[in-house]
């Protein structure tokens, strides 16, 4: 606040980048939210839960979550979502590839078919 109070806007940009740096945060690594949505509960969970300790087995990719956001129903669907950390030198075509594998998994399950899931790569 200081910073910003002063218009220092170079200090205050060195400091976020520092910070970045040492939490592993954009620009020094990506962030991709992936979301699951179903209208029960426990449907949700369970996908969830199966993709985060499947994705937690491959090496330089952090799983934080699953989490209920929020608003964690909307129009009578229950979301919930996991954030990945992915080094730098993840390409995006092994993290897409191994992102559509794991959702393959999950609607290969009759219990996730009508699951809808979805990613936000680098979210806000």
């Amino acid at each position: 606040m200081k910073q910003i109070l002063s218009n220092d806007y170079e200090g205050l940009y060195e400091c976020q980048l520092d910070e970045r740096k040492e939490f592993q945060y954009p620009p020094f690594s990506r962030l991709i939210r992936i979301y699951f949505k179903h209208k029960d509960r426990s449907v949700v969970t369970k996908a969830a839960h199966f993709m985060a300790e499947n994705l937690k087995k491959v090496e330089g990719i952090k799983v934080l979550g699953p989490e209920f956001p929020p608003h964690s129903r909307i129009q009578d669907l229950y979301i919930k979502s996991i954030l990945l950390k992915t080094q730098k030198s993840k390409s995006y075509m092994f993290m897409r590839e191994l992102i559509k594998r794991n959702i393959s998994a999950i609607y290969k399950k009759k219990e996730f078919s009508s699951m809808k899931i979805y990613s936000d790569v680098d979210p806000q």
